[in-house]
């Protein structure tokens, strides 16, 4: 954006929409892109969580929908996970998102266990869609899992790992051009009724 569209209409609506969310929230509206990326490979534990926090709304904003809760918020969030719920019209559809953001660069895969927890919290969350964004790969057991849970119920499950997170990180748009890729390549993969 411009510095003037900054200072004339960003700024008042910022200042004006702080005022009414919860206080983390609003710091991470705030909170630059190259920040957060680099709180991620910060030795605080503490820091990398609150970064895995604000990465989790700037995948909502990104998105274009809006926060509704926590889903589980320890007091200190590092080495615990992340777990926010937004919601919004996508394309023409109202959804629901629990966004899991994960932090484990040095980690081998993320597993089946990891997609699994957050499609048993979807009875708590009512998510319409799974969103987990990784610097880190998955496991074909992962994938595997999050497509059978796709065929078999009305739930959508977007894994971004390594490579996406990646391209996320260099460029902002590559999220929503990476997402509809996935759900074209979801659509392909179903299999005929």
């Amino acid at each position: 954006t411009t510095d003037l569209f900054d200072r004339q209409v960003l700024e008042p609506f910022v200042t004006r929409t702080v005022k009414t969310l919860d206080g983390a929230i609003s710091a991470y509206y705030r909170k630059r892109p190259e920040d957060i990326y680099a709180e991620l490979d910060s030795e605080d534990t503490a820091v990398k969580g609150r970064a895995l926090e604000a990465l989790a709304i700037r995948m909502m904003r990104l998105l274009g929908l809006r926060f509704l809760r926590w889903n589980a918020r320890a007091q200190n969030t590092g080495g615990a996970d992340v777990d926010a719920v937004v919601a919004g019209v996508f394309g023409a559809l109202p959804t629901r998102w629990q966004i899991q953001c994960k932090n484990t660069p040095n980690s081998s895969k993320l597993s089946l266990d990891h997609v699994a927890k957050e499609v048993g919290l979807v009875p708590l969350t009512n998510a319409t869609h799974i969103l987990m964004v990784a610097n880190a790969d998955f496991t074909s057991h992962a994938v595997r899992f999050a497509d059978e849970v796709m065929y078999n119920t009305s739930l959508t499950v977007f894994l971004l790992g390594r490579q996406e997170f990646s391209q996320i990180r260099k460029d902002d748009s590559a999220l929503g051009r990476l997402l509809r890729e996935r759900a074209m390549a979801i659509v392909r993969k179903a299999p005929a009724e």
